[in-house]
C-alpha cells in the first residue's frame, strides 16, 4: 500500500552518542596526523589514496556503531475507512485551455488510475460523488461521468462522509477530487478545521490548470417585465468580453424561440456594450425571449452566450361582477347599461321577479344546474370577483346562501358591496358589513358628497380635485347614513366634510373586502349635472376596481416566472384552495411540465408540512430554455388547472466564476493535516497520503547494513592500506 506507507530512517546505536561522536573526531584527527606524517616519504597521490582508505574504514566503523535501519508504517488493513470524494458540478465541464481535456475527463482518469485502484487492498474504500448534495458513486461506471445537479458545497460533502453509515469504520482519511470551486456555502476551510482537531487529513487533488480563460457572455439587465397586449416595451441586455481584439458581433432576439430582430455591433478589446430592442407584441401570455450570440473561435465557455427573460404579455384587465337583488330596480337597469359601455366589466345578474320566479343574465348553463332561488353553493362564486346585494335581496338569503357569500369573501378574497338598509341584513351578513347600523332620510335639494381621495377614490384625483372635492347630490333621493362604523372600517365618501354622515364604508375582511353604500339610486346622478354620465361611470369603476383588489385564484403558483440555472435543483410550489375557498389539505396536485425539447414531465405534488394547503416538489431542470408549467388539480365538483412559466438559464451561481481556485484546496489540506498535489503529479505515482495518527498501524524495520559485511569491509580496508604501506617499505 504505497500510498498510505509512511517509511523514516532510524539508528539504533551500539554506544552512546557523545562516544560514537568522540570516536569520530578521534579518528579523523589521527587519519589528518598520519596525513603529514607520510609528507616526505610518499608522493601526493600514494599519501592521499592513504588518507582515503583511513577515512573510509572509520565511516565504515562509524555506519557499524550507527546500526542505520528503515522503519516503516502502514495501516492495518480493515481497520478504517477512506473516502473518495469526486467534484461532479457542472464547473468540472470546463476546459480551461483548447484543445485540452475538460476537468471532468481528467476525474474520470484520476478515478481510473491504479494510484487509487490501489487502496481497495484496504479493504474499506468510499467513493462518493458531490455537487450541493452528497451521494455514493459507483467506481466501477462505464461512459462519462454524469454532471450532479447545484453549486459546489465541499462543507456539506466533507461532513457527509465525516458521519458515514451506522456500524462504519473509523474514517482514516479523505481523498478530495475538485477544482476547488466551492460555490455554495464556502464552509470547505471551515469544515477542515474540524476534521484537523478529529485528526483526520483531507488530502486534495487539484483538476485544473491557472489563466485567464477567454469569455464572451450576455445577459438580460431588463427585469421581468409585465405588459398590455400591442404596447411597447424596451428589453436591454449587456454583452461582456475579455478578449485583448476588438469583435465583430451579430446578436439575435428571439420570440417564443422565432427570430424577430438582429443586431451588428462591435465589441472593443475588454469592454462592455448594452444593446436595446425596442418590441410590442399581440400574443398574450407569458412569452420567452432570448438572446443568442455566436461565440468566437476561442471563447472557452459558450454556455454563456444565450439568455432568457419572460415577459407577461396581459390582455386588459377584467372584472367578473354578480348582482343580486330581491327586485327588479332602476340600480339593475343603469348599472348593466354601465357594465355594456366597459369592456373590462362582465355583470351577472339574479333578481327575485315574482313570488317564484327569478331572472337570471350572464350565468353559464352549468352554473345554473340545480339552482332554484339564490346560490348556496361556494363552487357558483368560483368565478366572480366581486358581489353587489342589495337589502331586498339579502332578506331572502338562506343560511347556506351568507355562509356562501362570507367564504368567498373570508377565503377567496371577493369583494362584497351592500347597499340600502342595513337592518334587513341576516345576522351572518352583518359580521361582513363595515357599518352596525344606518339612519334613512331624503337628501336636502342642496346636499353634497365627499369623497376621500385617499380611499377608493384615488384614481380620480384630478376629477376630485377639479371639482373641490364635493359631488352634488340629487335632491330628495333616499339615503342611509351611518352612525356607526365598526372599529375596522373607514368612511370613503360622506354628506359632510368631516365624515361624520358617511354614505359609503369599506374595511376589510379576511382575505377579501367589503363596503356598504347607503343609496340605491346612484342612476339618478347621471342626469343631475352634465357632469353626472363621468362621475356615475367614475364611482363605479373605482369602487368595483377597489373591491376586486384581493381576489385570489383557487391555484396560486408561489412563482408566475420561475428563473433557475441548469442542473440547479428548484423548489416548485402552489398554493391550493378548496371548494369551500380554504386552504386544501388533500388537493394532491399535478405538475406537467413541458420541457424545451417537447417532452412532458409529470411531477407530482407533496403537501408542505407546516402550511395547510401548500405543495411543493423539487425540479432540476436539465435543458436551457422555456419550461412551460400545467398545474392541475380535482376537487370536488371542479378540475382546476393553471399555467406559470420556469425559464432555465446555461449559467448559474456553480458557473459564474469557473476559476481553479488552487489555493482553496491548498488550505483545506493545510488547515486539516493532508497534503495537496496537482493531478499530473497524483498520475505520475510519487503521492504518499497521510493517514490518522489515532488509527491502528503495522511497523516493520529493515537494517541498511549487516554488522557482518561491515566487519569484513572494515578488515579489507585495514588489510588494503597495509600491504600499500608494506609495498612502499614502510611499517
Amino acid at each position: 500500500m504505497p500510498l498510505f506507507r509512511h517509511t523514516i530512517l532510524n539508528y539504533a546505536p551500539l554506544f552512546p552518542w557523545p562516544l560514537i561522536l568522540l570516536w569520530l573526531l578521534t579518528g579523523t584527527f589521527l587519519a589528518l596526523q598520519s596525513h603529514r606524517h607520510f609528507r616526505g616519504l610518499l608522493g601526493t597521490r600514494q599519501r592521499y589514496l592513504q588518507l582515503g582508505l583511513r577515512l573510509l574504514a572509520l565511516l565504515l566503523s562509524t555506519i557499524l556503531f550507527l546500526q542505520p535501519q528503515l522503519s516503516s508504517s502502514e495501516p492495518e488493513p480493515d481497520s478504517f475507512r477512506v473516502a473518495v470524494l469526486a467534484d461532479l458540478s457542472r464547473s468540472m465541464q470546463t476546459q480551461d485551455s483548447s484543445g485540452q481535456s475538460s476537468r471532468a475527463q481528467i476525474l474520470q482518469l484520476l478515478l481510473q488510475s491504479p494510484e487509487l485502484a490501489q487502496l481497495h487492498e484496504l479493504g474499506q474504500l468510499e467513493f462518493w460523488a458531490f455537487s450541493e448534495q452528497c451521494r455514493p458513486l459507483n467506481p466501477e461506471f462505464n461512459g462519462e461521468l454524469p454532471v450532479l445537479p447545484g453549486s459546489t458545497d465541499i462543507g456539506q460533502a466533507l461532513q457527509t462522509v465525516a458521519t458515514g453509515s451506522l456500524g462504519a469504520a473509523d474514517l482514516g482519511a479523505v481523498i478530495l477530487c475538485s477544482d476547488g470551486n466551492d460555490s455554495a456555502s464556502r464552509s470547505g476551510t471551515q469544515v477542515a478545521k474540524e476534521f484537523a482537531r478529529q485528526q483526520i487529513p483531507i488530502s486534495c487533488i487539484g483538476i485544473g490548470s491557472r489563466g485567464s480563460q477567454k469569455d464572451l457572455q450576455v445577459r438580460f439587465i431588463s427585469k421581468p417585465q409585465k405588459v398590455e397586449r400591442d404596447s411597447s416595451f424596451t428589453l436591454s441586455a449587456i454583452v461582456q468580453g475579455n478578449f485583448d481584439e476588438t469583435l465583430q458581433l451579430e446578436a439575435e432576439l428571439l420570440e417564443n424561440g422565432i427570430g424577430i430582430q438582429k443586431k451588428n455591433f462591435s465589441l472593443e478589446a475588454r469592454q462592455n456594450k448594452e444593446l436595446k430592442f425596442e418590441l410590442s407584441s399581440a400574443i398574450s401570455g407569458h412569452n420567452t425571449y432570448a438572446i443568442r450570440i455566436p461565440a468566437p473561435p476561442e471563447d472557452q465557455r459558450p454556455d454563456n452566450n444565450l439568455d432568457f427573460i419572460s415577459v407577461n404579455i396581459t390582455e386588459p384587465e377584467s372584472f367578473k361582477l354578480l348582482y343580486l337583488s330581491g327586485a327588479l330596480n332602476w340600480e339593475w337597469r343603469f348599472l348593466r347599461i354601465h357594465a355594456e359601455n366597459n369592456q373590462q366589466l362582465q355583470l351577472s345578474a339574479i333578481i327575485k321577479s315574482g313570488p317564484h320566479s327569478y331572472f337570471r343574465s350572464g350565468i353559464s348553463g352549468k352554473s345554473l344546474e340545480d339552482l332554484k332561488d339564490f346560490p348556496e353553493n361556494t363552487i357558483f362564486y368560483a368565478d366572480y370577483d366581486a358581489v353587489i346585494l342589495d337589502d331586498q335581496g339579502a332578506a331572502l338569503l338562506s343560511e347556506a346562501a351568507c355562509q356562501a357569500l362570507l367564504a368567498f369573501v373570508d377565503g377567496k378574497g371577493g369583494g362584497i358591496l351592500f347597499t340600502g338598509d342595513p337592518a334587513l341584513l341576516p345576522p351572518p351578513l352583518l359580521e361582513l358589513s363595515p357599518v352596525y347600523s344606518a339612519e334613512s332620510r331624503l337628501s336636502a335639494p342642496q346636499a353634497k358628497m365627499y369623497p376621500e381621495p385617499d380611499l377608493v377614490f384615488d384614481r380620480q384625483s384630478r376629477l376630485l380635485s377639479r371639482q373641490n372635492r364635493s359631488i352634488a347630490l340629487p335632491g330628495a333621493s333616499l339615503v342611509w347614513l351611518s352612525q356607526k362604523l365598526k372599529l375596522g372600517a373607514r368612511n370613503a365618501m360622506a354628506l359632510d366634510p368631516e365624515g361624520k354622515q358617511s354614505l359609503l364604508a369599506v374595511q376589510s375582511y379576511g382575505a377579501g373586502r367589503s363596503a356598504f353604500l347607503g343609496t340605491q339610486e346612484t342612476w339618478k346622478w347621471r342626469f343631475d349635472s352634465p357632469q353626472g354620465l363621468g362621475w356615475h361611470n367614475s364611482f363605479w369603476n373605482c369602487l368595483l376596481l377597489w373591491l376586486t383588489e384581493q381576489k385570489q385564484e383557487q391555484l396560486q403558483p408561489e412563482k408566475s416566472v420561475i428563473q433557475a440555472a441548469v442542473d440547479e435543483e428548484c423548489q416548485l410550489g402552489l398554493f391550493v384552495l378548496g371548494s369551500d375557498f380554504k386552504p386544501a389539505p388533500d388537493a394532491s396536485p399535478m405538475a406537467y411540465i413541458t420541457i424545451p425539447s417537447g417532452e412532458v414531465q409529470e411531477i407530482s405534488m407533496q403537501p408542505d408540512i407546516d402550511e395547510v394547503g401548500y405543495y411543493r416538489a423539487a425540479f432540476p431542470p436539465q435543458l436551457p430554455g422555456e419550461h412551460r408549467i400545467r398545474w392541475q388539480v380535482k376537487l370536488t365538483g371542479q378540475n382546476l388547472s393553471c399555467e406559470s412559466l420556469l425559464l432555465a438559464k446555461q449559467s448559474g451561481k456553480e458557473m459564474q466564476n469557473t476559476d481553479y481556485q488552487e489555493e482553496t484546496l491548498r488550505d483545506i489540506a493545510r488547515i486539516s493535516g493532508g497534503k495537496f498535489y496537482d493531478s499530473k503529479s497524483f498520475l505520475a505515482g510519487k503521492a504518499t497520503l497521510p493517514l490518522s495518527p489515532l488509527l491502528p498501524q503495522r511497523q516493520s524495520s529493515r537494517p541498511l547494513a549487516s554488522s557482518w559485511t561491515l566487519l569484513l569491509s572494515i578488515c579489507a580496508v585495514f588489510t588494503l592500506q597495509w600491504a600499500l604501506r608494506r609495498h612502499h617499505g614502510l611499517k
